[in-house]
């Protein structure tokens, strides 16, 4: 697709000088550019960013990089970053949000929880290593007090 195709995708009803305004460009630049038979990147990241579209997937549609160069396939979303995070490196994220007076600014936050409901770092780090080294298999690890099931005990459900 060349960058005048891709731009009649992304604002298929639009006229050039509702695109041009939208985008923050002069009404003449765009004229001159289709009129050339094509857009410059500039105002194909601006058009993309005018409508909300994925700027890096704009560049790569009209040919002025490529998917590797962009990277496309190996951009995660945000539940994959989550995921592939460790722990140590959620701690952190979450450790820098904390404010100077090593408080947590937020408004969810506003009462402290007891030690019952926060168990040590290390301490929970050893429990789930107990349980993962067991010999027991899951479905023969016995539920504590206040524990939840584990998914295949037929108890859980």
């Amino acid at each position: 697709m060349n960058s005048i195709q891709w731009l009649r995708q992304v604002a298929p009803e639009a006229a050039n000088g509702a695109i041009a305004a939208r985008a923050g460009l002069t009404r003449s630049t765009l004229n001159r550019q289709i009129a050339q038979g094509e857009l410059k990147p500039e105002v194909v990241v601006a058009v993309a960013r005018a409508y909300g579209k994925p700027v890096l997937e704009g560049l790569v549609s009209c040919g002025f990089i490529t998917e590797k160069e962009a990277a496309l396939k190996e951009r995660m979303g945000l539940e994959e970053v989550l995921a592939a995070a460790t722990d140590e490196q959620l701690l952190r994220a979450i450790l820098d949000r904390v404010g100077a007076d090593g408080q947590v600014h937020h408004p969810l936050f506003d009462e402290p929880l007891d030690s019952e409901h926060i168990p040590t770092m290390m301490g929970a780090r050893e429990e789930r290593r107990r349980r993962l080294t067991a010999d027991a298999q899951p479905t023969e690890w016995a539920a504590r007090e206040g524990e939840i099931l584990h998914p295949a005990d037929p108890d859980s459900a």
